[in-house]
């Protein structure tokens, strides 16, 4: 697999996993928003993408969606990842965590 897309939105999780010719290989789905599961991002992500990290270590995670809004960035930034990992394996218990923003801006 070449990588995992989570688009965490207000109200509503989706998460996916994308082999390497673009295709959804699976998918999450959750009414687990970033405004109504306790800011529990790190146990959310988790249950959701961690036995996919598991069985392919170091596949990225792409975040989208209100997780990079200005309300979750400092909480997101506190979630243990290598943000600017090059392609090597992180340390265990870390992801590989890619923030698409809307604005273009830097978010850790």
């Amino acid at each position: 697999m070449q990588r995992i897309v989570v688009d965490w939105g207000t109200t509503n999780i989706r998460v996916y996993l994308v082999d390497a010719d673009g295709n959804i290989a699976g998918s999450r789905h959750a009414p687990l928003g970033v405004h109504n599961c306790d800011g529990n991002y790190s146990q959310v992500l988790q249950k959701y993408c961690g036995d996919w990290q598991a069985r392919w270590p170091g596949i990225p995670v792409y975040l989208c969606g209100m997780i990079g809004s200005r309300l979750v960035r400092g909480t997101l930034c506190s979630l243990p990842h290598n943000p600017r990992s090059t392609g090597s394996r992180p340390d265990a218990g870390t992801y590989r965590i890619q923030c698409i923003s809307g604005a273009g801006s830097t978010l850790c």
